[in-house]
């Protein structure tokens, strides 16, 4: 089973909090969304049901949307995460990241860092 978690548009914090409480199941991968307002991380390999899957978002903070679609539908596909969308004619692309861009961020951005806090 794999845990998959969208972030959308999240504070520093509860990025970071995200991130550091899925590593401690193993290995992370970290997208940047195709918007480049989010973030998808996903774990594969757990030994863990579908249900505690469901939990494990709801704590980390998933889009509550996303995890009411996951629970009462009964079709196959599930816990989906696009890689690409088309917005306003252009399609952009979701783009892997490591945990160091996530770590610097308000370190070596040249936004303010008032607009993080």
């Amino acid at each position: 089973m794999r845990i998959t978690l969208d972030l959308d548009e999240p504070s520093q914090l509860k990025l970071l909090k995200a991130y550091y409480n899925l590593r401690r199941f193993g290995n992370v991968e970290i997208r940047r969304s195709a918007s480049g307002r989010g973030y998808h991380m996903i774990v594969r390999g757990l030994p863990i049901t579908y249900e505690d899957s469901l939990i494990i978002r709801a704590m980390l903070g998933e889009c509550e949307t996303r995890l009411r679609f996951d629970s009462e539908r009964n079709k196959k596909m599930k816990q989906i995460l696009w890689s690409a969308k088309v917005i306003k004619g252009h399609r952009h692309e979701a783009r892997a990241i490591t945990e160091r861009d996530i770590l610097a961020k308000p370190f070596f951005s040249r936004v303010p860092r008032c607009v993080y806090v």
